[in-house]
């Protein structure tokens, strides 16, 4: 089977790149791409809201070798399987007008390894975005890139840290570096992305020279409010029946100045972006839990930047509510070496803000027990959810309960399920389709409502 594997994988990556591109070489639409270590999917979805009712606008579902070729063509797959794949390698060439009466493609370009198929430089080979943004740069996907480091060299942890965030920001920035991208957006308060500049670059973020500047964020149980300044105009943003953390302030801005630039006016894209944005399931969901309590949905993803400001906005919604807090943090994964420094950031920042800390994996016993055990009264260590399940069976009354974890084999959204209110928000959860019920049957995670 590894010898087919071997043979097929190289066939498939040529094939769909020449699909990808033929269907591309038939459209004239203005292309967007996201990049980025935090951000991208919820900045492509905010694009999306505010694109999709100016004209006709397709976004890519997918973001790696084969997802972004298999996207360009209206597809996705439904279970990974060798039908499923068979499918799709069938229907693609049927598909390649598909864009054709496209106005806007919106692309979110991930990279998770410094060489092809797996790098910009790959990606860059089916699709050259004319607008291209960054959202953040961090310690995301550092573990494939450690493979770049000199062995001979010996670093400091923060060295070491810096060098490999620095690696994947220049890996990024060739997305805005290639000839056809004619508007660079980045995030001018990262220190890893100052140093990209020239005419056809503008930044986002709180400086007083950014082409958008952040000025002000506010968040309740109720809603949450943005506030920017456009050139000399301000704009604010209100999104009622959300509770979205400060760091959607950076994903928020970029898709605005994209669309500005896009000649798209400000009274439109204000209208648009709070008819039309939905969170990503399993990134800023808030939904009604048993005994009356609250739970933000965070349990897609996690990095050191996005648990930092969800627990900073827990905090926040912890001091206006006065309900009993409970963190459910797992494991930040695809760190490498760099794994240790990131846990320890987010235990010295944990303090005393959750009630009750339920910690999931082996990672989060290992840098983050230690820590946080000193501080907090209620803290409790689970292999996995199967274990956390038992714990949640008898939550407070009026808690507010976030749920933050990285994908992997521990899946916090199954342990979500046991405290929905109503079932049928089943279906705003992360990892519920057939392909992944399957897998986590077989893991014995699947939980049944």
């Amino acid at each position: 089977m590894k010898r087919i594997k071997a043979f097929l994988v190289p066939f498939v990556l040529r094939y769909l790149r020449t699909i990808g591109r033929l269907a591309l070489s038939r459209s004239r639409a203005t292309v967007i791409g996201i990049a980025g270590s935090v951000g991208k999917t919820s900045t492509r979805e905010a694009l999306f809201a505010i694109l999709k009712d100016v004209g006709p606008t397709h976004m890519v579902s997918g973001n790696s070798e084969t997802g972004v070729p298999l996207g360009l063509v209206g597809l996705f797959p439904h279970d990974y399987s060798p039908a499923d794949w068979a499918r799709m390698m069938v229907t693609a060439p049927l598909r390649v007008g598909f864009l054709k009466h496209i106005r806007y493609i919106i692309v979110e370009m991930g990279i998770d390894d410094p060489y092809p198929p797996k790098n910009m430089e790959y990606l860059l080979t089916i699709v050259k975005p004319d607008i291209g943004i960054i959202t953040e740069e961090s310690a995301a996907h550092t573990m494939q890139f450690e493979k770049i480091l000199d062995s001979k060299i010996i670093l400091t942890d923060s060295e070491r840290l810096k060098f490999l965030v620095e690696a994947i920001t220049r890996e990024d920035a060739k997305m805005i570096k290639q000839d056809k991208c004619a508007l660079g957006i980045v995030n001018g308060d990262n220190k890893f992305l100052t140093p990209l500049s020239g005419s056809k670059v503008l930044t986002f973020g709180r400086s007083n020279d950014a082409a958008i500047r952040i000025t002000d964020y506010s968040v309740d149980i109720h809603k949450t409010t943005f506030s920017y300044v456009l050139g000399d105009t301000p704009i604010t943003f209100q999104f009622k029946g959300f509770a979205f953390p400060k760091d959607l302030v950076y994903v928020f801005a970029p898709a605005i100045l994209a669309a500005y630039k896009l000649n798209i006016p400000l009274d439109v894209i204000k209208k648009n972006l709070e008819k039309n944005f939905t969170p990503p399931r399993g990134r800023e969901s808030l939904l009604a839990g048993i005994n009356n309590s609250i739970i933000i949905d965070s349990s897609y993803n996690a990095s050191k930047p996005s648990v930092l400001s969800f627990l900073e906005m827990t905090a926040t919604l912890k001091r206006q509510s006065r309900r009993h807090t409970i963190v459910v943090l797992a494991d930040m994964l695809e760190l490498g070496n760099e794994s240790q420094i990131e846990h320890e950031a987010v235990a010295r920042a944990i303090g005393t803000i959750p009630d009750t800390l339920y910690l999931v994996g082996p990672l989060t016993k290992r840098f983050i027990l230690p820590i946080v055990e000193k501080k907090l009264k209620h803290v409790e260590w689970f292999p996995s959810v199967i274990e956390l399940n038992q714990a949640l069976s008898n939550i407070p009354i009026r808690s507010l309960i976030l749920f933050k974890g990285s994908q992997g084999n521990l899946w916090l959204e199954e342990s979500i399920k046991l405290l929905l209110k109503n079932k049928e928000d089943v279906s705003r959860l992360c990892r519920q389709n057939a392909f992944w019920q399957r897998v986590k049957k077989a893991a014995g995670r699947w939980v049944e409502v």
